[in-house]
């Protein structure tokens, strides 16, 4: 018989051990489960709908791409792991995860957005795959990453740790990557090596113990206010002074030098105790945002009216006139408090952002003439419910309406605008259209109101004309019709004509009532025996009669011998309402 041995048996305990840790370090990783996650166009991940702490995306979603958002704000997420063939991971991806602490990337990726896993500040470290070339804008920002980070066999820096204090850029580096030092506000030094050539959009932004930075000569980029909101005391000339690239935002005025030939992006951002500036004859472009809410000033000068200028370059000044470039063709600003525009007949081209911030202007015919749209052209126009457009306008830039889901837009069937309409979800209207309105609201064709009624017509080489009653009437110049009647309001082009018939009716419905004798009695009298009643209106909708304050059918005979109080009510097509009271008695 076996005779049981402490030694054997600690051997056998150990070695069951190994087998169930051997077993478990080995056991595969299981995908989250693939019902969870909404796919578009058979390879771009959209959203993910579960709740996992732990997400594994499918191999078997074969997803090339995640979506800007797909994860963002998931406050459950601790751990993910994305598969093999994605490619690109957009913008606020990952973002504010608060718990999201380990993210395994694919040998596959190449790129990066805005802010994808910023906000996360439970991530502390990440491996960054080789196949990584390109990143967005600050991509790891308000992280807990306490080390930088550079992709593109070192070439970029994307990321500086916040707490920063002295830093010498590896002569790697070429490219400094938007927002790569953001916010890094304990930022006192920074050493930037020869071999960087571009400094991106927002680089040292907010790096505010920044006093001083020594700048290596082959720069060939700068981003749009690559040293915003930092210490830097003095303007920032590069070039032999030829390209302004910084002012610093507490300067009350400025005198730009003889020797600049461009204002970089952002050159002049919130600069806001400036409240005049000259551009002089040797500048030969102004780069985006490049006054950009400066918002003291009021009042710029320009030795030359041909020069290109940027995206939303003076929105937020309170420069009070209109601006225009390239001998009045293009149009690069028009005041925020603009109620009314009216495009001057030189306009061929509406800027970048031209409108940008324009709060109150509610209505916009863009001339025939325009031929080009820019970017974000009215970008933070809340107030703006219609626009229209012509077939000419065939060149329209990216988001020109952005977070306008209330704008009508007006123009011709197959045009570039019906396309850009339908793109943003706008309501489109093929012109030529009428629209009429009255102080309750939009009126429809063929309807009846006892209000006056504006006319607004949309198009182009139109015609109005309008008949009354079936007469010939005199077009209002105010296109505000007033007074009572049937009226069909024409809009004639070359190829169409539209009509628009409304009918207007100020007169309540005649309430007629008789005593026994015959007798016209006026309202809330007293009658004997009987009462008989007539109700006339040429647009009557509903009549109705109460006794003792409960209906009851009208009579056919329109007569009524029951004692008690009655209420005779009557209505039109047009809103107008009467009533007559009475009371019989027996």
């Amino acid at each position: 018989m076996f005779q049981s041995n402490p030694i054997n048996r600690v051997l056998c305990v150990a070695l069951a051990i190994t087998v169930i840790l051997t077993s478990l370090s080995f056991a595969p990783v299981l995908a989250t489960n693939p019902s969870d996650f909404v796919v578009k166009d058979g390879h771009v991940l959209m959203k993910y709908t579960g709740n996992d702490a732990v997400v594994v995306i499918p191999d078997s979603l074969a997803i090339v791409e995640i979506a800007n958002g797909a994860f963002s704000s998931n406050q459950t997420l601790t751990s993910v792991t994305v598969p093999n063939g994605v490619l690109a991971i957009g913008r606020y991806a990952f973002a504010f995860c608060d718990n999201l602490a380990a993210v395994t990337l694919p040998a596959t990726l190449t790129y990066i957005g805005d802010h994808c896993f910023g906000g996360c500040p439970s991530l502390k470290s990440i491996s960054l795959p080789a196949s990584l070339k390109n990143a967005g804008y600050g991509p790891f920002r308000d992280t807990g990453i306490t080390v930088p980070l550079l992709i593109d066999s070192g070439k970029t820096l994307i990321y500086v740790p916040t707490d920063t204090i002295n830093y010498t850029i590896p002569s790697t580096v070429a490219k400094i990557n938007g927002r790569a030092f953001f916010n890094c506000t304990m930022l006192l030094a920074v050493t930037i090596p020869q071999s960087v050539t571009s400094i991106e959009q927002d680089a040292f932004c907010f790096c505010i113990k920044l006093t001083a930075v020594i700048l290596p000569t082959n720069i060939s980029t700068f981003g749009c206010s690559p040293f915003r909101g930092t210490g830097i005391t003095k303007p920032i000339l590069y070039d032999s002074g030829k390209k302004l690239i910084y002012v610093p935002g507490n300067y009350t005025s400025y005198t730009i030098p003889a020797t600049v030939t461009s204002i970089n992006a952002g050159a002049l951002t919130q600069c806001t105790e400036i409240k005049s500036i000259s551009i002089p004859a040797t500048v030969q472009s102004i780069g985006d945002f490049a006054f950009y809410y400066s918002t003291s000033l009021a009042s710029i000068s320009f030795a030359s009216q041909n020069i290109p200028v940027g995206e939303s370059a003076f929105t937020g000044t309170v420069v009070p006139n209109t601006i225009l470039m390239d001998a009045g063709k293009t149009l690069c600003y028009v005041p925020a408090k603009t109620k009314q525009f009216t495009f001057p007949a030189s306009v061929t081209k509406i800027n970048a952002g031209a409108f940008a911030d324009c709060l109150y202007i509610t209505d916009i015919v863009i001339p025939k003439a325009v031929t080009f749209l820019g970017n974000k052209a009215f970008d933070g126009c809340g107030a703006l419910k219609t626009l229209v457009a012509s077939s000419k306008l065939t060149n329209i830039g990216s988001n020109p309406f952005t977070g306008m889901k209330t704008l009508t837009v007006y123009g011709e069937v197959g045009s570039e605008i019906q396309k850009s309409a339908k793109l943003y979800e706008l309501i489109f209207v093929v012109i030529p259209a009428i629209k009429a309105v009255t102080s309750a609201g939009i009126l429809k064709s063929y309807a009846y109101t006892n209000k006056s009624v504006t006319i607004l017509p949309y198009g182009y080489d139109y015609k109005l004309s309008a008949t009354k009653n079936g007469a010939k009437f005199t077009f209002p110049a105010t296109k505000v019709f007033k007074y009572a009647g049937k009226y069909v309001v024409t809009m004639k082009t070359a190829a169409k004509t539209k009509t628009f018939t409304f009918t207007i009716d100020k007169s309540k419905p005649n309430i007629m009532v008789k005593n026994a004798k015959g007798i016209v009695v006026k309202a809330n009298v007293t009658i004997k025996g009987s009462a008989t009643f007539a109700v006339t209106d040429a647009n009557l909708s509903a009549k109705s009669i109460t006794l003792n304050g409960k209906a009851i059918p009208w009579p056919t005979s329109k007569k009524v011998t029951k004692k008690g109080a009655y209420l005779l009510t009557a209505k039109d097509k047009a809103g107008n309402k009467a009533t007559f009271g009475f009371k019989i008695v027996l």
